[in-house]
């Protein structure tokens, strides 16, 4: 399997990922490609902190067959963190004005 960079949807929740049956139901009933164990305690967050637009951009390395792979995590966070700064050198600023 190679690293691919892409918009996929992403499935979380403790009672979804904690079971590897009702994982890969889940995946296959609503087209999941990864499974992300932390991604509803940052949802819970912007919530929280009532954020009406948000974007986040996750590194992830958890198939959606269960399998994680612990030899990309860091290519997986890497290339997250690229994107990111990517996308926020491309929003313009007048109080910094000409980047």
């Amino acid at each position: 399997m190679f690293p691919q960079s892409g918009f996929r949807v992403v499935g979380s929740g403790r009672a979804i990922t904690m079971y590897d049956h009702t994982k890969l139901d889940f995946a296959h009933n609503y087209g999941i490609t990864c499974f992300d164990s932390e991604y509803d305690q940052v949802i819970e967050s912007i919530v929280g902190n009532r954020k009406d637009s948000f974007m986040f951009i996750r590194g992830i390395a958890d198939y959606n067959d269960g399998s994680k792979n612990k030899e990309w995590q860091p290519y997986a966070s890497l290339a997250a963190a690229a994107k990111m700064k990517t996308i926020v050198k491309m929003i313009f600023n007048p109080y910094l004005g000409v980047l």
